[in-house]
């Protein structure tokens, strides 16, 4: 991503589509990963990327609170206009507590995107095979 960081521009567009947004709002990224959404949001969008992974952290992400877990998030109920979670929670066996937690943290009128690959696809084989062995912070 460092040495080609449009290489993921159409999934990075693809989530970011159904949302409208607007200067001033609170974008959440979870898991952020290398924080690699924080460039593609527009003007004035406030990028809050919670990554408890620390391999990433020296990546560009930043948890809100250091060294945090996943679960429960690091922000206060209500704080978010979206949240948007990209290619990450395919490694969470219960995503129930996952969902709960965003709930909590969207503003009443506020937006949850999901975009990840289906276990067992040539998709998730790629990224958990491949992309995995050959990268020192995994996919």
């Amino acid at each position: 991503m460092r040495r080609y960081p449009q290489a993921r521009l159409a999934e990075f567009r693809q989530i970011l589509e159904p949302l409208t947004i607007k200067s001033g709002m609170h974008i959440g990224d979870v898991p952020a990963g290398g924080g690699y959404l924080h460039a593609h949001l527009p003007p004035g969008a406030i990028w809050e990327g919670h990554e408890p992974c620390a391999s990433f952290t020296n990546h560009g992400a930043v948890s809100t609170i250091e060294n945090h877990p996943l679960l429960p998030l690091p922000w206060p109920d209500h704080a978010l206009d979206a949240v948007v979670s990209l290619a990450g929670i395919h490694h969470l066996e219960d995503k129930t507590g996952l969902f709960a937690e965003v709930g909590r943290v969207l503003k009443p009128a506020g937006i949850f995107v999901l975009s990840d690959v289906a276990e067992g696809t040539s998709i998730a084989r790629f990224l958990d095979g491949f992309v995995g062995d050959h990268n020192s912070t995994g996919h």
